[in-house]
Protein backbone atom coordinates (compact mmCIF):
# COMPACT_ATOMS: atom_id res chain seq x y z
CA UNK A 1 0.00 0.00 0.00
CA UNK A 2 1.21 3.51 -0.93
CA UNK A 3 1.78 5.86 2.34
CA UNK A 4 -1.23 8.98 2.26
CA UNK A 5 0.31 11.90 1.03
CA UNK A 6 -0.67 15.37 2.60
CA UNK A 7 -3.28 17.34 0.04
CA UNK A 8 -2.11 20.28 -1.39
CA UNK A 9 -3.46 23.12 -2.78
CA UNK A 10 -2.97 24.60 -6.65
CA UNK A 11 -2.20 27.82 -6.99
CA UNK A 12 -4.45 30.34 -7.83
CA UNK A 13 -3.70 31.86 -11.63
CA UNK A 14 -2.46 35.02 -11.21
CA UNK A 15 -5.26 36.99 -12.95
CA UNK A 16 -7.58 36.45 -9.89
CA UNK A 17 -5.62 38.73 -7.46
CA UNK A 18 -5.17 41.23 -9.91
CA UNK A 19 -8.06 44.41 -10.47
CA UNK A 20 -8.75 44.96 -14.24
CA UNK A 21 -7.17 48.03 -15.49
CA UNK A 22 -10.24 49.23 -17.10
CA UNK A 23 -12.00 48.76 -13.61
CA UNK A 24 -9.41 50.30 -11.90
CA UNK A 25 -9.51 53.63 -14.30
CA UNK A 26 -13.01 53.81 -13.67
CA UNK A 27 -13.16 53.77 -10.01
CA UNK A 28 -10.50 56.06 -9.82
CA UNK A 29 -12.44 58.25 -12.71
CA UNK A 30 -15.67 58.04 -10.58
CA UNK A 31 -14.25 58.73 -7.36
CA UNK A 32 -13.04 61.64 -8.73
CA UNK A 33 -16.19 63.06 -10.07
CA UNK A 34 -18.09 62.43 -7.23
CA UNK A 35 -14.90 64.70 -4.99
CA UNK A 36 -15.25 67.13 -7.70
CA UNK A 37 -18.94 67.44 -8.01
CA UNK A 38 -19.59 67.51 -4.48
CA UNK A 39 -16.93 70.37 -3.64
CA UNK A 40 -18.31 72.32 -6.82
CA UNK A 41 -21.74 72.09 -4.99
CA UNK A 42 -20.69 73.44 -1.65
CA UNK A 43 -18.71 76.35 -3.61
CA UNK A 44 -21.66 77.11 -4.93
CA UNK A 45 -24.19 77.21 -2.21
CA UNK A 46 -21.82 79.29 -0.20
CA UNK A 47 -21.59 81.96 -3.16
CA UNK A 48 -25.28 81.55 -3.11
CA UNK A 49 -25.48 82.06 0.73
CA UNK A 50 -23.04 85.05 0.48
CA UNK A 51 -24.74 86.65 -2.00
CA UNK A 52 -28.49 86.72 -0.06
CA UNK A 53 -26.45 88.11 2.63
CA UNK A 54 -24.88 91.21 0.89
CA UNK A 55 -28.54 91.57 -0.85
CA UNK A 56 -30.35 91.57 2.74
CA UNK A 57 -27.80 93.48 4.29
CA UNK A 58 -28.46 96.19 1.03
CA UNK A 59 -32.01 95.89 1.69
CA UNK A 60 -32.09 96.70 5.47
CA UNK A 61 -29.19 99.74 4.81
CA UNK A 62 -31.80 101.50 2.10
CA UNK A 63 -34.58 101.17 4.72
CA UNK A 64 -31.94 103.25 7.32
CA UNK A 65 -31.75 106.93 7.39
CA UNK A 66 -28.68 108.69 5.93
CA UNK A 67 -26.42 109.14 8.18
CA UNK A 68 -25.50 112.72 9.11
CA UNK A 69 -22.17 113.38 10.28
CA UNK A 70 -22.56 116.38 13.42
CA UNK A 71 -20.58 119.24 12.90
CA UNK A 72 -17.28 119.81 15.15
CA UNK A 73 -18.77 122.08 17.44
CA UNK A 74 -22.05 119.95 18.06
CA UNK A 75 -19.62 116.86 18.60
CA UNK A 76 -17.96 119.30 21.51
CA UNK A 77 -21.11 120.30 22.81
CA UNK A 78 -22.02 116.05 23.45
CA UNK A 79 -18.31 116.13 24.57
CA UNK A 80 -19.05 118.90 27.65
CA UNK A 81 -22.24 117.70 28.33
CA UNK A 82 -21.36 113.80 29.27
CA UNK A 83 -19.92 114.51 32.93
CA UNK A 84 -23.64 115.78 33.28
CA UNK A 85 -24.57 112.28 33.16
CA UNK A 86 -22.27 110.50 35.96
CA UNK A 87 -24.19 109.48 39.16
CA UNK A 88 -22.88 109.13 42.97
CA UNK A 89 -22.01 105.19 43.35
CA UNK A 90 -20.51 103.08 46.76
CA UNK A 91 -19.03 100.48 45.57
CA UNK A 92 -19.40 97.26 47.70
CA UNK A 93 -16.03 95.15 48.79
CA UNK A 94 -15.47 92.10 51.03
CA UNK A 95 -14.52 92.41 54.39
CA UNK A 96 -13.03 89.47 56.00
CA UNK A 97 -13.79 88.90 59.92
CA UNK A 98 -16.89 90.86 59.80
CA UNK A 99 -19.54 88.66 61.85
CA UNK A 100 -22.83 87.47 59.78
CA UNK A 101 -25.91 88.95 61.62
CA UNK A 102 -29.25 89.69 61.28
CA UNK A 103 -28.43 93.41 59.32
CA UNK A 104 -25.48 94.53 57.57
CA UNK A 105 -24.95 94.56 53.91
CA UNK A 106 -23.82 90.91 52.31
CA UNK A 107 -23.48 88.61 50.15
CA UNK A 108 -25.53 84.83 50.88
CA UNK A 109 -25.71 83.72 54.37
CA UNK A 110 -28.72 82.99 56.50
CA UNK A 111 -31.89 84.75 55.35
CA UNK A 112 -33.28 87.32 58.12
CA UNK A 113 -37.39 87.39 58.39
CA UNK A 114 -39.27 89.05 60.99
CA UNK A 115 -41.76 86.98 63.23
CA UNK A 116 -44.81 86.17 61.24
CA UNK A 117 -43.11 86.71 57.49
CA UNK A 118 -42.42 83.65 55.28
CA UNK A 119 -39.57 83.15 52.64
CA UNK A 120 -40.46 84.68 49.81
CA UNK A 121 -41.72 82.21 47.30
CA UNK A 122 -41.50 82.17 43.18
CA UNK A 123 -44.36 81.91 40.80
CA UNK A 124 -43.82 78.13 40.82
CA UNK A 125 -44.63 78.31 44.55
CA UNK A 126 -40.92 77.56 45.63
CA UNK A 127 -38.87 79.41 47.68
CA UNK A 128 -36.63 81.90 46.17
CA UNK A 129 -32.85 82.19 46.44
CA UNK A 130 -31.56 85.01 48.60
CA UNK A 131 -28.24 86.54 46.86
CA UNK A 132 -28.00 89.99 48.78
CA UNK A 133 -28.92 92.44 51.14
CA UNK A 134 -28.40 96.21 51.34
CA UNK A 135 -28.41 97.52 54.84
CA UNK A 136 -29.08 101.66 54.03
CA UNK A 137 -27.74 102.12 57.78
CA UNK A 138 -24.25 100.50 56.78
CA UNK A 139 -23.42 102.85 54.12
CA UNK A 140 -22.69 105.98 53.90
CA UNK A 141 -25.09 108.74 52.60
CA UNK A 142 -26.16 108.29 48.82
CA UNK A 143 -28.54 110.78 47.00
CA UNK A 144 -32.50 109.25 46.93
CA UNK A 145 -31.78 106.48 48.55
CA UNK A 146 -33.02 105.72 51.78
CA UNK A 147 -30.55 106.33 54.93
CA UNK A 148 -31.60 103.44 56.94
CA UNK A 149 -33.40 100.35 56.49
CA UNK A 150 -32.88 96.59 54.62
CA UNK A 151 -33.08 95.38 51.30
CA UNK A 152 -32.99 91.90 50.85
CA UNK A 153 -32.73 90.35 47.00
CA UNK A 154 -34.84 86.97 46.13
CA UNK A 155 -34.36 85.77 42.69
CA UNK A 156 -35.90 82.27 40.64
CA UNK A 157 -33.72 79.35 40.46
CA UNK A 158 -34.89 78.34 36.86
CA UNK A 159 -32.04 78.24 34.29
CA UNK A 160 -32.58 81.86 34.32
CA UNK A 161 -32.57 82.81 37.58
CA UNK A 162 -35.95 84.03 37.39
CA UNK A 163 -35.00 86.92 34.39
CA UNK A 164 -37.42 87.40 31.60
CA UNK A 165 -34.74 88.78 28.88
CA UNK A 166 -37.88 89.53 26.21
CA UNK A 167 -40.30 91.35 28.95
CA UNK A 168 -37.94 92.32 31.88
CA UNK A 169 -40.88 93.50 33.96
CA UNK A 170 -42.40 89.63 34.42
CA UNK A 171 -39.02 88.15 36.15
CA UNK A 172 -39.56 85.71 39.11
CA UNK A 173 -37.66 87.84 42.30
CA UNK A 174 -38.47 89.03 44.98
CA UNK A 175 -37.06 92.83 46.63
CA UNK A 176 -38.04 92.32 50.29
CA UNK A 177 -38.22 96.07 52.49
CA UNK A 178 -38.22 96.35 55.89
CA UNK A 179 -37.97 99.74 56.60
CA UNK A 180 -36.79 99.51 60.65
CA UNK A 181 -34.24 97.40 59.82
CA UNK A 182 -33.47 93.64 60.70
CA UNK A 183 -34.88 94.39 64.35
CA UNK A 184 -35.99 91.03 66.02
CA UNK A 185 -36.87 88.07 63.95
CA UNK A 186 -34.62 84.72 63.46
CA UNK A 187 -32.02 83.82 61.11
CA UNK A 188 -33.32 80.75 58.64
CA UNK A 189 -30.97 78.70 56.65
CA UNK A 190 -31.04 78.87 53.27
CA UNK A 191 -32.70 75.53 51.69
CA UNK A 192 -30.23 72.86 50.68
CA UNK A 193 -29.78 72.70 46.68
CA UNK A 194 -30.50 69.16 45.34
CA UNK A 195 -26.89 67.64 44.21
CA UNK A 196 -25.84 68.03 40.65
CA UNK A 197 -26.68 64.91 39.13
CA UNK A 198 -28.73 63.27 42.36
CA UNK A 199 -30.96 61.48 42.98
CA UNK A 200 -33.25 64.57 43.88
CA UNK A 201 -32.19 66.74 41.24
CA UNK A 202 -34.91 67.28 38.55
CA UNK A 203 -33.12 69.55 36.34
CA UNK A 204 -35.10 72.60 37.32
CA UNK A 205 -32.94 74.22 40.71
CA UNK A 206 -30.12 76.72 40.09
CA UNK A 207 -28.23 78.94 41.78
CA UNK A 208 -25.92 81.70 40.82
CA UNK A 209 -23.23 80.66 43.90
CA UNK A 210 -20.56 78.98 43.00
CA UNK A 211 -19.24 78.50 46.82
CA UNK A 212 -21.24 76.36 48.63
CA UNK A 213 -19.80 78.42 51.50
CA UNK A 214 -20.39 81.61 50.42
CA UNK A 215 -24.21 80.69 50.27
CA UNK A 216 -24.52 78.94 53.81
CA UNK A 217 -22.56 81.29 55.87
CA UNK A 218 -22.44 84.90 53.58
CA UNK A 219 -19.53 87.55 53.10
CA UNK A 220 -19.76 90.66 54.33
CA UNK A 221 -19.41 93.80 52.10
CA UNK A 222 -18.38 97.43 52.89
CA UNK A 223 -19.50 100.67 51.12
CA UNK A 224 -16.50 102.81 50.19
CA UNK A 225 -17.10 106.93 49.92
CA UNK A 226 -19.15 107.63 47.40
CA UNK A 227 -17.68 109.15 44.17
CA UNK A 228 -18.90 110.06 40.39
CA UNK A 229 -19.76 107.17 38.12
CA UNK A 230 -20.49 107.92 34.20
CA UNK A 231 -22.31 105.66 32.36
CA UNK A 232 -20.80 103.40 29.86
CA UNK A 233 -20.50 105.26 26.42
CA UNK A 234 -22.68 102.76 24.17
CA UNK A 235 -25.29 102.27 26.98
CA UNK A 236 -29.12 104.43 26.93
CA UNK A 237 -28.19 107.45 28.88
CA UNK A 238 -25.25 108.49 26.35
CA UNK A 239 -27.91 107.18 23.27
CA UNK A 240 -30.53 109.34 24.60
CA UNK A 241 -28.37 112.22 25.02
CA UNK A 242 -27.43 112.02 21.80
CA UNK A 243 -31.15 112.09 20.24
CA UNK A 244 -32.17 114.64 22.46
CA UNK A 245 -29.00 116.87 20.87
CA UNK A 246 -30.36 115.76 17.40
CA UNK A 247 -27.00 113.86 16.80
CA UNK A 248 -27.01 110.88 15.20
CA UNK A 249 -24.91 108.26 17.39
CA UNK A 250 -23.76 106.07 14.37
CA UNK A 251 -21.67 109.00 12.73
CA UNK A 252 -17.90 108.19 12.42
CA UNK A 253 -17.39 111.16 14.66
CA UNK A 254 -19.53 110.12 17.75
CA UNK A 255 -18.37 106.54 17.02
CA UNK A 256 -14.74 107.92 17.92
CA UNK A 257 -15.48 109.78 20.44
CA UNK A 258 -17.57 106.78 22.13
CA UNK A 259 -14.50 104.59 21.58
CA UNK A 260 -11.92 107.23 22.83
CA UNK A 261 -14.11 107.36 26.31
CA UNK A 262 -14.80 103.79 26.80
CA UNK A 263 -11.15 103.65 27.37
CA UNK A 264 -10.40 106.29 29.79
CA UNK A 265 -14.64 107.43 31.27
CA UNK A 266 -15.24 104.18 33.01
CA UNK A 267 -12.26 103.91 34.95
CA UNK A 268 -11.94 100.44 36.91
CA UNK A 269 -15.80 99.83 37.09
CA UNK A 270 -16.28 98.33 40.47
CA UNK A 271 -17.82 94.51 40.44
CA UNK A 272 -21.19 95.15 43.26
CA UNK A 273 -22.12 98.38 43.97
CA UNK A 274 -25.13 100.39 45.04
CA UNK A 275 -26.19 103.49 43.02
CA UNK A 276 -24.00 104.51 39.30
CA UNK A 277 -25.23 103.02 36.50
CA UNK A 278 -25.62 99.35 35.53
CA UNK A 279 -23.08 97.43 33.42
CA UNK A 280 -24.03 95.27 30.59
CA UNK A 281 -21.88 92.10 28.84
CA UNK A 282 -24.55 92.40 25.59
CA UNK A 283 -26.53 95.27 25.88
CA UNK A 284 -28.37 97.95 27.77
CA UNK A 285 -32.38 96.55 27.93
CA UNK A 286 -33.60 100.30 28.69
CA UNK A 287 -32.58 101.43 25.08
CA UNK A 288 -35.21 102.40 22.79
CA UNK A 289 -35.39 100.95 19.27
CA UNK A 290 -36.14 103.45 16.77
CA UNK A 291 -36.14 101.34 13.41
CA UNK A 292 -39.35 98.47 14.50
CA UNK A 293 -42.63 99.06 16.35
CA UNK A 294 -41.88 97.17 19.93
CA UNK A 295 -44.91 96.10 21.98
CA UNK A 296 -45.09 98.14 25.43
CA UNK A 297 -43.06 96.38 28.27
CA UNK A 298 -40.98 94.39 25.64
CA UNK A 299 -37.20 94.99 25.09
CA UNK A 300 -36.30 97.97 23.07
CA UNK A 301 -39.96 99.64 23.96
CA UNK A 302 -40.10 103.09 25.60
CA UNK A 303 -41.30 101.33 29.01
CA UNK A 304 -37.75 101.26 30.35
CA UNK A 305 -36.46 104.47 28.92
CA UNK A 306 -36.27 106.17 32.82
CA UNK A 307 -35.47 103.31 34.61
CA UNK A 308 -32.14 105.20 35.91
CA UNK A 309 -31.44 104.13 39.39
CA UNK A 310 -29.41 100.71 40.50
CA UNK A 311 -30.05 99.13 43.37
CA UNK A 312 -27.51 96.25 43.37
CA UNK A 313 -25.34 95.76 40.76
CA UNK A 314 -23.82 92.24 41.26
CA UNK A 315 -20.82 91.21 39.22
CA UNK A 316 -19.47 87.25 38.73
CA UNK A 317 -17.01 87.87 41.90
CA UNK A 318 -17.53 86.57 45.84
CA UNK A 319 -19.04 83.40 45.12
CA UNK A 320 -21.17 84.49 42.63
CA UNK A 321 -21.44 83.45 38.61
CA UNK A 322 -23.52 84.71 36.18
CA UNK A 323 -23.79 82.50 33.49
CA UNK A 324 -20.53 83.19 31.58
CA UNK A 325 -18.69 85.40 34.09
CA UNK A 326 -21.73 87.73 33.37
CA UNK A 327 -23.20 90.70 35.74
CA UNK A 328 -26.41 91.41 36.98
CA UNK A 329 -28.23 94.49 38.48
CA UNK A 330 -31.66 95.39 39.90
CA UNK A 331 -33.07 98.80 38.70
CA UNK A 332 -35.48 101.28 39.40
CA UNK A 333 -36.82 104.25 38.61
CA UNK A 334 -35.52 107.73 41.04
CA UNK A 335 -39.46 108.72 41.56
CA UNK A 336 -40.20 104.73 42.72
CA UNK A 337 -36.60 104.84 44.89
CA UNK A 338 -37.42 107.95 46.46
CA UNK A 339 -41.05 106.71 47.58
CA UNK A 340 -39.62 103.12 48.78
CA UNK A 341 -41.68 101.41 46.12
CA UNK A 342 -39.08 98.77 45.55
CA UNK A 343 -42.25 95.91 44.25
CA UNK A 344 -41.36 98.56 41.07
CA UNK A 345 -38.06 97.61 40.47
CA UNK A 346 -36.61 95.43 37.47
CA UNK A 347 -34.14 92.32 37.64
CA UNK A 348 -32.00 92.09 34.54
CA UNK A 349 -28.58 89.91 34.22
CA UNK A 350 -26.49 88.65 31.03
CA UNK A 351 -23.50 87.60 30.09
CA UNK A 352 -21.14 87.54 27.41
Amino acid sequence: MCADRPATMAPAPASSCRMNPDALLFAVVITTWFVTAGWAARRWRARRQAAAAQKAVAAWRATQPTVIEPAAERVAQLRDALPGLALPVLELVKVNGRAITGGGTRIGGPVWLPEGRDWPVGKDGQRLEFVAQVDFADLPPLPDYPSRGLLQLFIGSDDLFGANLDWPARGDFRLVWSPDGATGGTLHAPPRLPGAAGPDDDGTRTSPFVDAAVRAEGVALAASTARAMPPYPHDWPVQRLCRSMGIDVRSMAITQLLEALEDTAVARPPCHHVGGHPAFTQWDYRCVREDAAVADGAVGSATFADVDRVLFQLGSETGLMWGDAGVANVMIRRDDLVACRFERAVWWWDCG
